[in-house]
């Protein structure tokens, strides 16, 4: 059986007033500390949770996925992949603004992923937002500088194509030609 790797959880000073236990709270999380860190909730624990809501997800009870992952991002702000998973339910769920509010956040938690702007381009196009996904979607081809990303840059490049080939086929007026 592997060791536990749970870590001991943060216990403040004995006898602080609740404003105390909040400023020691707040300098564990600028310490650069989890919220999984202070509660003593292992790697193991949060491992097992993104399973079961990936799982959830997986049998499209995006609801509940929603939660899990909420959740998780709450035990661990510094992982990208919960906040894009969160984005994920909102978009499945049509919560369209929600999903590009949460896939920016995770596009700014790592700047070398291009995946998050490309799922903001899904939400734009679902909206009607065609500019706008447009915009995004030349993003994610600039983005796509790593060998790891070629798929993504197919599937960006193609969206780009048929938005071009949807452009030439309408009047300025919108009016089919």
């Amino acid at each position: 059986m592997a060791a536990s790797t749970t870590p001991p959880a943060f216990t403040p000073p004995a006898g602080l007033s609740t404003d105390a236990m909040l400023k020691t709270l707040i300098q564990a999380l600028l310490e650069g500390h989890t919220l999984a860190f202070i509660q003593g909730v292992g790697q193991d624990k949060v491992d097992a949770l993104y399973a079961f809501a990936h799982s959830l997800y997986e049998r499209e009870r995006y609801e509940d996925a929603r939660k899990v992952f909420t959740y998780l991002m709450a035990l661990d702000h510094h992982e990208p992949r919960y906040m894009g998973a969160v984005a994920a339910c909102f978009q499945m769920l049509k919560r369209y603004d929600e999903a590009i509010e949460h896939y920016c956040l995770a596009s700014v938690q790592d700047l070398s992923d291009p995946r998050p702007t490309f799922h903001t381009a899904e939400c734009l196009l679902a909206q009607g937002r065609t500019g706008e996904a447009r915009d995004a979607l030349s993003m994610v081809l600039n983005d796509c500088r790593e060998t790891r990303h070629a798929a993504l840059k197919q599937r960006a490049q193609a969206l780009l194509d048929l938005l071009d080939k949807r452009a030439a086929t309408t009047a300025p007026e919108g009016i089919p030609t």
